[in-house]
């Protein structure tokens, strides 16, 4: 009897850790592309950052690093549709991406979608809260002239990071354009 039940927890636990298998290493020559391509991008030069994410792609086209770093390029050179098209695969490929959402929220901004933008601002915050996005999310509420929700998602940012300086002075000017700057000083 003893033996069965022994038996049976050795199949549980090894079932369990079959279930929790970690996603595969990156190629370490895919790795090193990236880092070329990082580094290329932060030193401005956009199209060499580009070629050299077609060869870690031509390598490993499944890696989503790879095509954030893309999409991070695209909306550097202003190429917006092919930036979303970027942060979509990303998206396919890690529907749980750190940072997706929240550029392609950018970028809606950038494209005076403000309806959008709050809509990939949300989706970010349910996977990954930060007073970062609610920020954002108060700026796209403020600049479509809803007040009150704006004010609510900087006092949310506030209360997530009181040392928040971006909801602090968006929160004091709404109220201040708002013939309200009474409110900012309690």
């Amino acid at each position: 009897m003893m033996n069965k039940k022994l038996l049976l927890m050795v199949i549980c636990v090894s079932c369990f850790f079959s279930a929790c298998q970690k996603k595969p290493d990156i190629d370490p020559a895919v790795a090193t592309l990236i880092f070329q391509a990082e580094t290329a991008f932060r030193n401005g030069y956009y199209n060499a950052a580009l070629t050299i994410t077609d060869s870690a792609i031509i390598i490993s086209p499944d890696v989503a690093d790879v095509y954030f770093l893309r999409g991070r390029v695209f909306t550097k050179l202003a190429r917006l549709n092919e930036a979303e098209a970027a942060y979509r695969t990303v998206l396919s490929l890690d529907s749980n991406y750190q940072g997706a959402r929240f550029n392609m929220g950018t970028n809606s901004i950038r494209q005076n979608d403000l309806p959008a933008a709050i809509a990939h601002y949300k989706s970010e915050l349910l996977l990954h809260p930060s007073a970062r996005t609610m920020v954002q999310i108060g700026r796209s509420y403020a600049d479509l002239g809803k007040i009150d929700s704006a004010a609510f998602a900087y006092e949310e940012a506030i209360k997530t990071d009181g040392e928040n300086a971006a909801a602090y002075m968006r929160l004091g000017h709404l109220y201040k354009d708002s013939n309200q700057w009474f409110k900012s000083r309690s």
